[in-house]
C-alpha cells in the first residue's frame, strides 16, 4: 500500500486519500495528537541552569562572557490555523492577514526545545503570550533562577528573567551589512552578538 503525506490537507482531502469517513479521519488525527502530547515530557526538557551552555563556552572568541548566564532564547512564531467553532475567528488573523496561531517557544543554544506554549490567536502580541506563560502556574513556565535569563528580541520587556537588545540600535545582520563604517559603539556590538546568538 502506498503511503501519502497529509501535510496541510483538509479533512475532505484526507478522506479521499485514505478512503475513510471524515469522522474516522478526525478520530485518528486526534489519537495521534494525544500520543504526541503524551510524549512532550520526553522531547521538551527544561534547560540545565547549573552550567554555561556548551555552545557559548565553545565560542568565547565570539561572545566573550557576556552571555554566560543565558539559559536559552525565546521567540514567537505563527503557524497556519483554520479557526472552526471558535467564538471570534477574526482574532486569528495575524498582521499579514493570514489565519494563524501565535506559538511561543524557548530553546537552548544547542537548538533543543525547552518550553512551548500554543493556542494563542494570531493577532496576539508576542509579549502578551509570554506574560500569560509566566503568570499562569498551570502552564509550568521554566522560570530561571536569580542571575540567569533568556535572550529575547525587542518585542519583549527587558527584566531580571529576559535579556533584550538595546532598542533604537542596529540589530539584524542585514542591517549591519548595509551600514558603512562598521559598529558605532558598544551597544551596536552587543546587539550584533545578541542577535547572532
Amino acid at each position: 500500500m502506498r503511503r501519502q503525506c497529509l501535510t496541510s490537507q483538509t479533512n475532505r482531502e484526507a478522506q479521499d486519500v485514505w478512503q475513510h469517513s471524515g469522522e474516522t479521519i478526525s478520530r485518528r488525527l486526534s489519537d495521534v495528537l494525544d500520543a504526541i502530547f503524551a510524549l512532550h515530557d520526553d522531547f521538551i526538557k527544561p534547560p540545565n541552569y547549573a552550567k554555561v551552555s556548551d555552545f557559548v563556552r565553545g565560542n568565547r572568541h565570539r561572545y566573550g562572557t557576556w552571555f554566560d548566564d543565558c539559559v536559552g532564547a525565546i521567540d514567537g512564531t505563527h503557524i497556519p490555523y483554520t479557526p472552526i467553532g471558535v467564538p471570534n475567528p477574526m482574532a486569528y488573523l495575524n498582521r499579514k492577514g493570514v489565519n494563524s496561531q501565535n506559538i511561543m517557544a524557548a530553546c537552548s543554544f544547542d537548538m533543543k526545545f525547552t518550553y512551548m506554549l500554543t493556542g494563542w490567536e494570531g493577532s496576539a502580541h508576542d509579549a502578551r503570550v509570554l506574560a500569560d506563560a509566566v503568570d499562569t502556574p498551570r502552564f509550568k513556565f521554566p522560570h530561571p533562577p536569580p542571575g540567569k535569563h533568556y535572550l529575547v528580541d525587542a518585542t519583549y520587556a527587558n527584566n531580571d528573567c529576559f535579556l533584550a537588545p538595546y532598542i533604537g540600535e542596529t540589530y539584524h545582520l542585514p542591517d549591519y551589512q548595509r551600514k558603512s563604517g562598521g559598529f558605532k559603539g558598544p551597544r551596536d556590538i552587543y546587539n550584533y552578538k545578541h542577535s547572532s546568538l
